[in-house]
């Protein structure tokens, strides 16, 4: 079994999205082997991503920018 702390950050990269299709089944594969504390940081970790951007104020775009990236669309 890996070290917890390679766990971890695969825990972490998953949250962001960033595991190829190797390191994904073996984080899946330990998550399904009952470990309760890599679950609960995944659970964690997840919360925290999405929560991140609540955090942020809210800031207005200038009208410049704004039509800017409107045409570039």
């Amino acid at each position: 079994m890996k070290h917890k702390r390679q766990f971890e950050e695969l825990i972490s990269l998953c949250s962001l999205g960033a595991l190829d299709e190797d390191e994904l089944q073996e984080l899946e594969q330990h998550l399904s082997s009952g470990c309760n504390s890599c679950r609960k940081l995944q659970r964690d970790t997840d919360l925290v991503l999405t929560l991140l951007a609540y955090s942020l104020e809210d800031v207005q775009l200038s009208p410049n920018l704004k039509q800017k990236v409107f045409s570039e669309i």
